[in-house]
């Protein structure tokens, strides 16, 4: 499904068997007619057959000079310590034994991406959630459970806080969306505010939020439906009859902004012939995030929180869409995206934070995993520390420092089995982790799971299987328009 998500996306972009969206060209009966005719848009079939890779290499946050496979260049600065040099900025977690855990001694480098991996029940959780991040947060003065075992926790103080990024609920409220999570709408809600029919009805930033008593429906109190409770029966819920859904007051409404006006341009201004593309406040809210990238093209001030969503991937919700609605990996990066603008904004400079991610590429396309891992990058320029508990091996090839527990899960788990880059974690024979990466690693590292042809990068051509279904019919589904289907 494809070719994008959101607006973008909703078509077939292509059906058929591996094979066929791999080799195309190897199909005799391949034409415009076949299964594989909208190969050239598959992004899918290009991540699959090696022409896209998800691998972003590491490097040093500080030189923000990264080179091939990860080495780094100087970049006119003086080279920090390798990570795995003890001169290395590092956190020590010595004598962790709660749950499954072994009495282990580890250590995870600062200002890298570190990737903690293992079998399910090896005790990745327990270690960075259970066991560092609330040693962390206790030792920071701030309100936590209580840590898991461990005798000390040493080089805290090299960080100022510690931040966990998991994908649990934001919030239950309707009245939460991306907008107002990130921080946008106090930015557009001004440029309203600002706006010649605003201030000749003496409007504040405040009369365009739909909590607000000037500027929300009387109807439906801002909330775009009316809640009817059943006695024996599930609660209906139907769109405001006065507002259409839209959550404010007609009035509020007339005011309209240009695309790209700075205040002051707009209706009864004289800078536009025309009011056809000016928009009120719900629709600004109805726009995703590429729409009102465009829309506000000339606000600096909107663009740089926006420009937080789309670099974790949610270029395509809309701005107004309830947080409740979104999936688990959608409010882990809506999350990720807050964080960004706040280390961004409000930390004091030179403020560091140490970022614990659990299991963040859950449910992600090749290309959103790619995107997010840009994201990662970016917090590391500045000056933050990233910690992921991953299963993709792509996310685990791209870290600079992995730490595999295991060897498996339960009881037979909770030893460090090795630690380190990723080229030497592949040489590790009694890893799972290991042994996956050298099947991964190209030949100038381990071993290669790729084979060249026609100049580019493939993996090799699949087996069909012999599985048969018997002489059943498929089911078909015609006319699918739901959401952003066509």
């Amino acid at each position: 499904m494809g070719p994008g998500p959101g607006e973008r996306g909703g078509e077939v972009v292509f059906y058929g068997s591996l094979s066929e969206m791999l080799f195309p060209g190897r199909s005799k009966k391949h034409n415009s007619e076949t299964p594989g005719y909208l190969i050239s848009r598959s992004l899918t079939a290009r991540y699959l057959s090696g022409e896209k890779s998800v691998l972003i290499a590491g490097g040093d946050p500080e030189t923000k000079n990264t080179g091939d496979r990860g080495q780094v260049g100087t970049g006119g600065k003086k080279k920090r310590p390798e990570v795995s040099d003890s001169k290395h900025p590092a956190i020590m977690v010595l004598g962790a034994n709660e749950h499954n855990l072994k009495d282990i001694d580890v250590r995870i480098p600062l200002g890298r991406l570190v990737c903690v991996t293992g079998v399910s029940g090896s005790g990745k959780s327990t270690l960075v959630q259970d066991v560092l991040y609330n040693a962390l947060r206790k030792l920071k003065n701030r309100p936590v459970e209580i840590p898991g075992s461990h005798r000390a926790v040493h080089g805290h103080e090299q960080i100022d806080d510690v931040v966990l990024v998991d994908q649990s609920p934001i919030g239950r409220t309707t009245r939460s969306n991306p907008a107002t999570y990130v921080g946008a709408l106090d930015r557009i809600r001004k440029l309203f505010s600002e706006e010649p029919l605003s201030k000749q009805r003496g409007y504040t930033p405040g009369t365009f939020s739909f909590n607000s008593v000037k500027g929300r429906c009387d109807t439906c109190g801002g909330s775009g439906f009316e809640h009817i409770e059943m006695q024996f029966l599930s609660d209906v819920y139907l769109r405001c009859p006065d507002c259409d859904g839209r959550r404010y007051k007609k009035e509020v409404l007339d005011v309209k902004l240009f695309p790209s006006a700075w205040p002051g341009e707009g209706p009864g201004t004289g800078s536009h012939s025309s009011g056809s593309e000016a928009k009120s406040i719900a629709d600004v809210l109805d726009m995703t995030v590429n729409e009102a990238y465009g829309f506000f093209s000339e606000e600096p001030g909107v663009l740089r929180v926006l420009e937080t969503l789309r670099a974790v991937g949610l270029d395509y919700i809309s701005l107004g869409q309830p947080v409740p609605t979104l999936s688990g990996g959608e409010a882990q990066r809506l999350k990720l995206a807050g964080h960004l603008v706040r280390s961004g904004e409000n930390l004091p400079k030179g403020e560091r934070l140490l970022f614990l991610l659990d299991e963040p590429t859950t449910g992600l396309h090749f290309d959103d995993i790619a995107t997010l891992l840009r994201a990662l990058r970016q917090l590391l320029v500045s000056g933050h520390s990233v910690v992921v508990i991953e299963h993709n091996i792509d996310v685990i090839r791209s870290a600079d420092w992995i730490i595999d527990l295991g060897p498996e899960g339960g009881e037979e788990g909770g030893e460090i089995v090795c630690a380190g880059p990723p080229l030497e974690i592949a040489r590790c024979v009694k890893s799972h982790t290991g042994t996956v990466l050298a099947q991964l690693m190209d030949k100038t590292d381990q071993k290669t799971a790729f084979s060249t042809e026609n100049n580019r990068t493939v993996r090799a051509a699949p087996h069909e299987t012999s599985v048969s279904y018997g002489p059943g019919r498929p089911i078909l589904i015609r006319r699918a328009r739901e959401h952003n289907l066509r």
